[in-house]
């Protein structure tokens, strides 16, 4: 897969936060500050991770946070602060009990439920999932709208060739899909038109 050049603004963490703060000024109604302080402690625990394209780590929980706001309606301070919060304990070195202390035990388990690395195998953790509450299943779906958007700046170098990307999308139909059940159909509509649009794309 050939490196391809991204939007500025999608990979750029700055123009991405200022965004989703204004979001959350606009939209959401209570608990601003939760929200915000969710965003400045993952920004501290990401500090100096890149993800496979390059961009500095913060700008995905970042640009999930604004699909949950802004795409799928979410404004509950909560969610969105697990959304800031979700890759802490699966890739930092953030121990769900701090998480709790934190920010409540509420929050804690949504991280928890979203930290892979917390259950058995890849096929324990979806299964658990579909079991998840909404707030859970949400986040999940946003992640994964996100990591699809972003596969096209990734390259072959970093593993990402035309067999990983066609797993990734049987993955999304098989395991991701599924959670959609209940969550609205432009969440799982949404979803669907983006596994059909990135397996369409040629990809080298």
């Amino acid at each position: 897969m050939e490196a391809r050049t991204a939007r500025p603004q999608f990979k750029d963490a700055a123009l991405q936060e200022s965004r989703f703060r204004d979001s959350v000024h606009l939209s959401v109604k209570i608990d601003k500050l939760l929200v915000f302080k969710a965003l400045d402690f993952a920004k501290t625990e990401h500090c100096g991770q890149v993800r496979d394209d390059g961009t500095e780590y913060i700008v995905h929980p970042i640009r999930v946070g604004r699909i949950l706001l802004e795409e799928f309606k979410v404004t509950d301070p909560s969610v969105l602060a697990a959304a800031m919060l979700h890759d802490v304990v699966e890739d930092c070195s953030v121990q769900k009990k701090e998480v709790s202390e934190r920010f409540g035990a509420r929050i804690a388990s949504i991280v928890g439920s979203l930290s892979m690395n917390l259950y058995g195998s890849k096929g324990e953790y979806y299964r658990s999932l579909r079991l998840d509450p909404a707030d859970v299943r949400i986040i999940t779906v946003a992640d994964r709208t996100d990591n699809l958007r972003n596969l096209p700046y990734n390259t072959q170098d970093q593993g990402w060739t035309k067999e990983r990307v066609d797993r990734y999308l049987k993955e999304t139909e098989e395991c991701v899909l599924p959670l959609t059940v209940g969550l609205g159909d432009e969440v799982r509509i949404k979803l669907s038109a983006l596994v059909t649009e990135t397996r369409d794309r040629k990809w080298p």
